[in-house]
């Protein structure tokens, strides 16, 4: 039974006359009552008694009428709803902690600027767990840092970004541009916590280096990294997107490991099946330009 078949029933059944439903619904009577025969017939029940030229609906048909009222409300209030979203577009964006530390909020304040009928919703969280809620749809699609490995993950790189050091200004090492690794290892370190991408990149030049850091902090949160270098607690190596509001207003000093590969991208990523809305192609495309902004 269609959609169509349970409208023309309603209408008949409603109206109890097959010519006001034509009417209704400006299709031929002839129509009207093929459709109900062949409801009749899947179902192998009479819908309405004929008697003169009056029609009285069956029991069957009374059930059949409660059931079709329930379904064509559902799907009027289905219609509803998805057109208010159409003029009202929705999505969700996820994004690991240094990206949603740096260039997530000012991207979505350039989005919104733009496109301020869009509702865009945000998860801000470790690798895994936006991993876990783009495979469960629960995320549209998502910037990263570290890598993402599971098969039906799309993954390209968006935003090219480099670690680099960061130390108070009164630093031993603040008036240096450039050090090399062996200029650092003796001072105390503040570092991302295991897992994360930034400390991943970092720990693997580490151990091409052969070489061994004294960590005196360790955080989930950038903020607690940066206030403990606004105390001159140690050094740090951080985004370049992070670090740069803290050096521009002088706060900080940012020094180049000149012998250290610390360059990455930060990658786009989305289900493989993932439609991509034109809203969403919008802020990716503001995103792509982060680097430079």
């Amino acid at each position: 039974m269609t959609l169509r078949s349970m409208e023309i029933f309603e209408a008949v059944a409603r109206h109890m006359n097959m010519s006001r439903a034509a009417d209704e619904l400006h299709i031929a009577q002839p129509t009207i009552s093929q459709a109900i025969r062949e409801i009749e017939n899947e179902y192998q029940v009479l819908l309405f008694n004929r008697i003169g030229k009056k029609l009285y609906i069956t029991e069957e048909g009374l059930r059949l009428l409660d059931y079709t009222k329930q379904i064509l409300s559902l799907t009027g209030a289905m219609d509803e709803e998805m057109n208010a979203l159409a003029l009202s577009p929705h999505f969700s964006v996820g994004a690991t902690i240094t990206i949603g530390q740096s260039v997530l909020a000012p991207g979505l304040r350039r989005f919104k600027a733009e496109n301020p009928a869009v509702s865009v919703s945000v998860l801000v969280d470790n690798t895994a767990v936006i991993e876990e809620n783009l495979l469960t749809g629960k995320l549209d699609f998502a910037l990263v840092e570290g890598q993402i490995k599971h098969k039906d993950i799309l993954s390209r790189p968006l935003i090219e970004d480099r670690l680099v050091l960061v130390c108070h200004k009164d630093h031993p090492l603040s008036a240096r541009s450039r050090v090399c690794l062996k200029d650092v290892v003796g001072y105390p370190f503040l570092v991302r916590e295991g897992g994360s991408g930034t400390r991943e990149l970092f720990e693997k030049e580490l151990e091409r280096h052969r070489a061994h850091i004294h960590i005196a902090w360790t955080s989930h949160s950038f903020g607690s990294i940066i206030s403990a270098l606004m105390e001159n607690l140690g050094v740090s190596v951080l985004s370049q997107l992070i670090a740069r509001p803290y050096v521009q207003s002088g706060q900080l000093c940012q020094i180049e490991l000149c012998d250290m590969e610390l360059s990455r991208s930060f990658s786009l990523v989305h289900h493989k099946s993932k439609y991509l809305t034109q809203p969403m192609k919008a802020l990716i495309e503001v995103f792509s330009g982060a680097e430079h902004g």
